[in-house]
């Protein structure tokens, strides 16, 4: 039974073996016959690739073969998307070959071709007016998109392997611009799961070829996964991106090339590697003016979150030049959640770069620009964060950290002008509030600082530590406030340190106000450049810029410690001088002072100086001047009824006579009295008491001086007339305003006492004549030993005997032009002493006899 049944099998299955092989051998059998009468079939085939791609087709002619178990078409003069309204083809074969895979047709119950292979193939591309591109010859139904990707992509599936050879694309920009591509090769193929497509062709004129490869897995378009490579060769691409509809921004001109690798998954892009290297592009914003970027080049990663929730994109090794701006080397990472969060970090920020690219783009607006104008930011950010929330609620805080490498911030509204900023800073944004706070941690070693509004001059300094709080509040216009911790600053000018607050306020309405508090101590300043210190700015009232001019001259050199300013008020120019002060507070060791140009410096000076607004107040606790030695001495400035400045010196010096002498030959007492003094020579100590009254803003206000001189056994000689005084004692006492006031001296003279009289004739301090006179006692002998004795003189006074009283008078004229600048008259009338001469010319002891001597 069972054998039965296996020859009933065998016979079946023999049969069928039988059947198959007669079947197969007629199916090749009119195959072959049928075949060559393929060519009377070109508008079926024509309707097939049709039907298959969407795009219509014509056929020159068809010739068929058989190849084992396939059919081989060989196709002349294919034409694709070739109509009576569209008379241009977009593909145009020279020839192609099909072979169609029956077994796995039949399996799969869909037309599968085995081998494709087409050469000579040109493909056009064009621009529509709109802005969408299309396979010329291709008519987008219902105004789509003119090629249905999704279509292509099944055609795609349909080959086996698909090989073009010598393929040229032409791209036809809307704007009437031609990029061409030769000597293309491109691969299609597919087993089972796995397709892909490999091209590569060259630009015209460039020996570098564009590639392109996608493999992949899935049978429809949006189930993808696989990877996505193109290779740009550098080239001039500005062709393909002229009047190109980029949203804001348009491509003006491009000059570069990259790699791009996209990994899919499920249709969608999982991740992303990109390397640029673009010489230069040319690019404008909102149709701004035209940004030229060079050497733009570095490597970006895209990378979607397993959970595909965020997105990161991370920069490697990025570079741009713009304008004379260098962003060099800089690395970057941003995570974003979408309507959640972006975070952003960097190793280096080029805030100069940023800024000028932003100001010159266009897309600031009007207030935002002056803004960015003003502050001018420049330098680096290094290891940079951002925080953004995305949300739309308002209790988001956005927040910075950063530090700054060389930063600078320009002056805004009075606010200080900063270069040289090492920092670390800390900033948060309260969207809510609408306010901006932070920190900045500054420890700088090239530092400079400038406040315009009250000084001209910048600070600089070799280092400096402190901290700046921060605090902008613009929920009522702008309100900045800047405060600073204790400044630790050294420099070649100043050890110290220093605190300041700054608040600049515009409101609403458009009105403005500034304010700055701000306090430096010096534990060492050169006095040399005290200048550095002193209030000169456009907002200083003329009153108080005229003391620190005073203060400017009067501190020459010198070395001040232990010293400080403060400056606290408003900063906007015109404010009522009520509104601000400055106090100043300066101790001076080995300095040199000038009160006035007109009096020899103080030198080896150790002094204070204190200011209060106006008002000055110096005092010397020892110094030096020509060589004489100043006791005490102060200064201080106030305004007189007038509202002018006044300078008042009161001191107490000493020192020798002949420095005296000298201080007066230096010192402004008219030319007249220094002339007179100039030959005088002198012997001895004195002390005298100097007030010195100096307008400080009276343009050809004249200097008031009193000098109040005593000198104690002093020796005088008087070259002009060869008289000497010895032991001369007593005060002088010298005025601008009243001239020599009457003074009295003793000393001796012609060998014995005498007693002077000082005084000066004239008016309103103009000084005419200076009178000395006196009496004294005298030998016939002295008389004749006084060089200026004439011989006459002396023959009568060597025939007298005894001792004679005589008076002297000398008048030293100080009028411009005098004929005889000094007269010196003696007379006596000779009692006392007896001559030993014939009649009528003797004389007793009691017998006056007048003798009258004048020299000129």
């Amino acid at each position: 039974m069972f054998a039965t049944i296996l020859k009933k099998v065998y016979q079946q299955l023999l049969l069928l073996v039988v059947v198959a092989v007669v079947l197969l051998a007629a199916y090749v059998s009119a195959g072959r016959q049928f075949m060559p009468a393929i060519s009377r079939y070109a508008s079926f085939l024509e309707d097939q690739i049709q039907q298959s791609t969407g795009i219509p087709v014509s056929v020159e002619s068809l010739t068929g073969s058989f190849s084992g178990f396939n059919p081989v078409v060989q196709i002349d003069g294919l034409q694709l998307a070739v109509s009576e309204e569209l008379p241009r083809s977009a593909l145009r074969f020279a020839s192609a070959k099909i072979i169609v895979d029956m077994p796995r047709s039949v399996w799969q119950r869909r037309w599968v071709l085995e081998e494709f292979v087409i050469e000579s193939l040109a493909i056009d591309i064009s621009q529509n007016t709109d802005g969408s591109w299309q396979l010329t010859g291709v008519n987008a139904a219902g105004g789509g998109d003119p090629v249905d990707l999704n279509s292509l992509y099944q055609t795609f599936l349909s080959f086996t392997r698909l090989d073009l050879t010598d393929v040229g694309i032409n791209v036809l920009t809307r704007s009437g611009d031609r990029l061409s591509l030769v000597n293309g090769v491109a691969t299609f193929q597919n087993q089972g799961d796995n397709h892909f497509l490999h091209v590569n062709a060259n630009l015209e004129g460039n020996a570098e070829q564009l590639a392109f490869s996608f493999e992949v897995q899935g049978d429809a378009l949006d189930e993808v996964s696989g990877t996505f490579h193109i290779s740009v060769p550098n080239s001039d691409y500005s062709r393909l991106f002229a009047e190109q509809d980029l949203g804001q921004v348009a491509i003006e001109s491009i000059q570069g090339g990259g790699q791009a690798w996209l990994n899919l998954e499920n249709g969608e892009v999982l991740s992303a590697n990109i390397e640029l290297e673009v010489p230069g592009v040319t690019v404008s914003v909102l149709d701004g003016q035209p940004l030229r970027l060079d050497n733009l080049q570095g490597k970006a990663k895209l990378a979607r979150g397993m959970t595909r929730d965020h997105w990161e994109v991370a920069l490697a090794d990025m570079s741009i030049n713009y304008s004379e701006e260098y962003w060099r080397s800089f690395n970057a990472y941003v995570y974003l959640v979408p309507e959640s969060v972006l975070n952003v970090r960097a190793d280096r920020i080029e805030l100069g770069l940023l800024a000028k690219l932003a100001l010159d783009s266009g897309v600031l607006s009007d207030n935002a620009m002056t803004e960015l104008q003003g502050f001018n930011p420049d330098g680096v950010l290094e290891n940079f964060s951002l925080s953004m929330p995305l949300t739309d609620t308002m209790d988001d805080i956005i927040s910075l950290r950063s530090n700054v490498v060389d930063g600078q911030i320009g002056s805004v509204r009075n606010s200080p002008n900063i270069w040289g900023i090492d920092a670390y800073v800390e900033m948060e944004f309260d969207e809510a509030a609408q306010q901006l706070t932070g920190l900045a941690e500054v420890d700088s070693t090239d530092f400079s600082m400038n406040i315009p509004a009250t000084f001209t001059r910048v600070w600089d300094y070799s280092y400096v530590n402190g901290r700046l709080l921060i605090d902008v509040d613009l929920s009522n216009g702008q309100r900045v406030k800047l405060v600073s911790s204790r400044i630790v600053a050294e420099s070649e000018a100043v050890d110290g340190n220093a605190q300041f607050t700054s608040i600049t306020q515009r409101f609403p309405d458009g009105s403005r106000d500034a304010s700055l508090d701000l306090v430096v101590g010096a534990e060492r300043v050169d006095a040399a450049q005290k200048t550095l210190y002193l209030p000169d700015g456009p907002n200083i009232n003329q009153s108080l810029r005229n003391t620190m001019q005073f203060l400017e001259q009067a501190i020459v050199d010198g070395d001040i410690y232990s010293s400080g300013i403060l400056y606290r008020g408003s900063t906007v120019g015109g404010s009522p001088s009520e509104t601000k002060t400055f106090q100043s507070y300066w101790q001076l060791e080995n300095g040199q002072v000038n009160f006035s140009d007109e009096f020899p410096n103080l030198e080896e000076l150790t002094a204070t100086v204190v200011t209060d607004d106006n008002n000055i107040d110096v005092q010397v606790d020892s110094g030096r001047s020509l060589g004489m030695q100043m006791e005490t001495a102060t200064g201080i400035v106030r305004r007189n009824e007038a509202g002018r400045n006044l300078l008042t010196v009161t001191g107490a010096a000493s020192g020798l006579t002949a420095q005296g002498l000298d201080y007066i030959q230096a010192a402004p007492l008219g030319g007249g009295l220094q002339e007179t003094f100039s030959t005088w020579q002198a012997e001895g100590e004195f002390t005298a008491d100097v007030e010195v009254i100096v307008p400080l803003d009276q343009d050809g206000a004249e200097t008031e001086i009193r000098l109040d001189m005593l000198m104690a056994d002093n020796d005088l000689a008087i070259p002009d007339f060869d008289l000497s005084v010895s032991q001369l004692s007593g005060a002088i006492i010298f005025d601008t305003r009243t001239g020599l006031e009457p003074t009295e001296l003793s000393g001796e003279m012609f060998g014995d006492e005498i007693e002077l009289a000082l005084s000066s004739t004239g008016e309103a301090g103009d000084i005419e004549t200076i009178v000395i006179e006196g009496g004294g006692s005298s030998t016939p002998a002295e008389m004749i030993a006084w060089p200026r004795q004439s011989e006459f003189v002396r023959g009568l006074l060597a025939n007298m005997t005894g001792e004679f009283a005589y008076d002297a008078k000398m008048t030293i004229d100080q009028r411009p032009g005098a004929s005889a600048a000094n007269v010196l008259q003696i007379e006596s009338d000779l009692l006392g002493v007896t001559m030993d001469l014939p009649e009528p010319f003797n004389k007793t002891p009691d017998l006056q006899k007048l003798l009258s001597l004048n020299l000129a």
